[in-house]
């Protein structure tokens, strides 16, 4: 095959994927797509993280009180982010915090009146056998010691319930700060103080990219749809080559075409997306050519077979 007629093969593959030819710096076609043979598809697509973005918002309704972070900050997991007005999840605490208190007083003195109640019975038991006090006395201080084991019982399952309030009380005034769930950078911002937050609609506060392998999310044309599984390999290059490559292997095919997975029960999906299917490249190569790539960026993907 002459190296013109490879390359018009290779420029015909691009246009019916819906993918501009590719051009040198100095406007003139690749002569690497001579070597288009070695692919089997092709496919244009985004930067994205390999987890996703995450859109972080309150577990609480309220009103923003501070936000700590600003659009480009790196953040950590655990961080707080934003805080919402917390004074009555405070009081409740305190209020869990005192009945809490009030329990274990109540279940030390039924703890002395239990010690005391058995004391006094077990001094009476040997009485019995010498006939030496009447045995209605006996049985009743038995069943006085019975009634104080049950109440310290009692007093103990209160304790109990108290602890359990008072983990609540602490995990709703936690619930009004906003942490980051993974180590990651904000990308956007639209928390403010004095903003409030609805969970009936869920209010976006941040956005965050967090940090870990970046994949390569593209679509890819229907007359490559079968061609294409987990585990191939693929060349990625810039829209505008600059000579550097990156490679990639494919870790996922969508298993529906475009937007048939959104459309409505009875609609038919339709349009450019209807014809293609997504797939994920996870990117690899020298670690300073990734760190160079920016969420979002266009890449173009070369699939080997």
């Amino acid at each position: 095959m002459t190296r013109v007629r490879a390359i018009s093969l290779f420029s015909l593959l691009m246009i019916s994927a819906g993918l501009p030819p590719l051009f040198a710096q100095d406007g003139a076609e690749f002569s690497f797509i001579e070597q288009s043979a070695a692919f089997i598809a092709v496919a244009r697509g985004v930067v994205e993280p390999s987890d996703g973005l995450m859109r972080l918002a309150a577990q609480r309704e309220g009103l923003i009180e501070a936000v700590m972070v600003q659009e480009g900050d790196r953040v950590t997991k655990g961080q707080e982010l934003a805080r919402l007005n917390d004074t009555a999840a405070q009081v409740q605490l305190t209020i869990a915090q005192t009945e809490l208190d009030q329990s274990l007083l109540q279940q030390h003195l039924s703890r002395l009146r239990a010690d005391a109640a058995q004391a006094e019975a077990d001094r009476l038991a040997p009485l019995r056998a010498a006939d030496a006090m009447p045995g209605r006395q006996i049985d009743e201080a038995v069943r006085n010691a019975e009634i104080a084991a049950i109440e310290l019982e009692v007093t103990g399952q209160n304790v109990v319930l108290a602890q359990q309030k008072l983990s609540e009380q602490r995990a709703a005034l936690d619930a009004h700060i906003v942490r980051a769930p993974a180590d990651g950078i904000i990308l956007r911002r639209t928390a403010r103080p004095g903003d409030g937050t609805s969970t009936s609609t869920v209010t976006e506060m941040f956005l965050l990219a967090p940090e870990g392998p970046l994949v390569l999310k593209a679509q890819l044309d229907e007359q490559f749809v079968g061609l294409v599984q987990v585990g191939q390999s693929a060349e990625i290059l810039r829209e505008r080559d600059d000579g550097s490559r990156l490679t990639g292997t494919v870790n996922r095919v969508a298993p529906v075409f475009g937007s048939l997975a959104s459309a409505q029960p009875g609609q038919v999906a339709g349009g450019d997306a209807a014809r293609t299917v997504e797939i994920s490249i996870l990117l690899e190569g020298p670690s300073d050519q990734l760190a160079r790539l920016v969420l979002g960026q266009r890449l173009i993907a070369r699939i080997a077979p």
